[in-house]
């Protein structure tokens, strides 16, 4: 009788009554088991994220590769023996006259007029100096502050060391157009012992490439000056303020320009120190206490409207985040080793990563929210660091090239002519595929070396100088001066090129030879 009241006739059938609608039931089962899927995929999802990543970190741990923030952290140094308590302290001396007139103009002889070299030169007395006792300390702590999230820490001092080092090659020019070549000499070594340092700073590739760029302006200043120096024998003792440069002071500026260890030490720092930001900031995305979502947004008040959607987005996309971070890192870790090639070709097959990398799938979809802060290509990066150092080979070269030509009054007809009195061997060529060395033209009516630049060809010292470009491009041969370039006919030279005439060694040489004796 229950059961035939809770039935009823409809037409010629009998259904329950109420109606019992099966078809919802199914549905909330499907869907209960669906989202219970759903979670039990992000769950594995996330567990396969956490095991790569902690394996990754563990792997870094086991080859004692730095990969926190703390592992950054240099030992204190006392302030008389951190070169770069001097260096801030010679930038702060400076930067008062960094934006003056003769630092805008071209670091190259004649563009100022004699009053106002000889001008920069005293008012920037005491921030040189400075730099000068910066340059004999070896050490350098830069007591910058790691703090996560350490991607959103401004890069400091870098503005400040370009000026500085700007300030030290321009008076480097005007001591040379003086006169005073010893003295320019032992300036350009100044600025480029801030490079060194500048690679240093803090973690992450800005200081380096700071350095680099620094690096890259010494060098144009060594082909501008080389030319005109004038050298005193080397028994000669020169004075300190003046006079021609010593043998001694030439052949230390030749192994400065030879010392590659800081490019590769400085290269590894900071590729690790992208690695480092990139797992610090997944650590502040997935459990730091800014919101994922405002963080990647940047503080848009389109996600800060939605803060309830914050633990949806960090539980949604934190294992595409980690695994997107693990290949960055291992992108890293490869990035890392590519500065000891021995040539440009071999890390351009070995880059990690494309610039143009586009997700195949969805979670790398998803993480591309993470590529943002991720850290990008080094292609331009390590093609940069090949280029200069291309181009310090050829400064090195440049100088033994000098020193031969004051002793022998005579360029050497190859560069074997400089082995083993002047270098130990002759620099190779980054660019070159086959490893050679870098090439020399010396009966040109404008003496060169060259390096065959980016395409790898050899086009017989043939390079691209186009209209307004101050140097030449890497797209074909790239040449390094041997002699003076032309000057701008508005500012003449107040002196001659030391390198212009033999004769003129000569005179000096044996002049100053009597002068020692007496």
């Amino acid at each position: 009788m229950a059961d035939q009241a809770c039935r009823v006739r409809v037409g010629d059938q009998v259904q329950p009554w109420p109606p019992r609608y099966w078809w919802l039931k199914r549905l909330s089962l499907t869907g209960t088991l669906f989202i219970l899927g759903i979670l039990a995929v992000r769950l594995w999802w996330g567990w396969v994220a956490d095991s790569r990543l902690r394996a990754r970190i563990a792997e870094y741990r086991a080859a004692l590769q730095p990969i926190m923030p703390q592992d950054f952290v240099s030992q204190p140094i006392p302030d008389e023996e951190n070169a770069a308590w001097f260096l801030k302290r010679a930038a702060a001396e400076l930067k008062d006259n960094v934006e003056l007139g003769p630092l805008k103009e071209d670091l190259r002889i004649g563009v100022v007029d004699r009053d106002t070299a000889i001008e920069f030169l005293e008012r920037n007395r005491g921030g040189l100096g400075l730099l000068r006792q910066a340059r004999a300390r070896p050490r350098a702590d830069w007591q910058v502050p790691l703090s996560s999230p350490v991607i959103a820490a401004s890069p400091r001092h870098t503005r400040e060391m370009r000026a500085l080092a700007k300030a030290a090659f321009a008076a480097a020019i005007y001591h040379c157009q003086l006169g005073n070549d010893a003295e320019a000499v032992e300036t350009i070594r100044d600025g480029l012992a801030v490079a060194r340092h500048s690679g240093w700073m803090q973690p992450g590739m800005v200081p380096y490439l700071t350095g680099v760029a620094i690096e890259a302006l010494g060098m144009s200043v060594v082909e501008e000056l080389v030319p005109w120096l004038r050298i005193t024998p080397e028994a000669c003792p020169s004075p300190s303020e003046s006079g021609p440069a010593t043998h001694q002071q030439l052949r230390g500026l030749l192994d400065d320009l030879l010392d590659e260890n800081w490019f590769q030490q400085a290269w590894e720092r900071g590729v690790y120190g992208d690695r480092m930001i990139c797992l610090d900031t997944l650590e502040y995305l997935c459990y730091g206490s800014t919101g994922a979502a405002t963080f990647l947004a940047g503080g848009s008040t389109a996600w800060t409207a939605l803060p309830s959607a914050d633990w949806l987005t960090r539980f949604l996309l934190a294992p595409a985040w980690k695994l997107e971070a693990v290949r960055a890192m291992e992108n890293c870790t490869i990035a890392a080793g590519l500065a000891q090639a021995g040539y440009w070709h071999a890390p351009q097959r070995m880059l990690p990563i494309a610039s143009d990398w586009q997700p195949s799938s969805l979670p790398q979809a998803l993480a591309r929210s993470f590529m943002v802060l991720a850290p990008g290509s080094y292609e331009r990066a390590i093609q940069i660091h090949f280029q200069v150092l291309a181009q310090s080979r050829m400064a090195a070269l440049s100088l033994a090239i000098r020193l031969y030509q004051y002793d022998c009054g005579r360029r050497p007809s190859t560069l074997a002519e400089l082995v083993p009195d002047y270098l130990m061997a002759v620099p190779r060529d980054p660019f070159d595929p086959d490893d050679g060395q870098i090439r020399y033209l010396p009966h040109l009516p404008s003496p060169v070396l060259y390096s065959v630049g980016l395409d790898g060809i050899d086009n017989g010292g043939v390079f691209d100088m186009s209209p307004g470009r101050g140097a030449a491009g890497w797209d074909y041969d790239v040449p390094f001066f041997l002699d003076h370039r032309a000057l701008p006919n508005t500012s003449p030279a107040t002196r001659a090129p030391a390198s212009e005439a033999v004769e003129d060694d000569q005179q000096i040489k044996g002049a100053e030879r009597q002068q020692c004796q007496q």
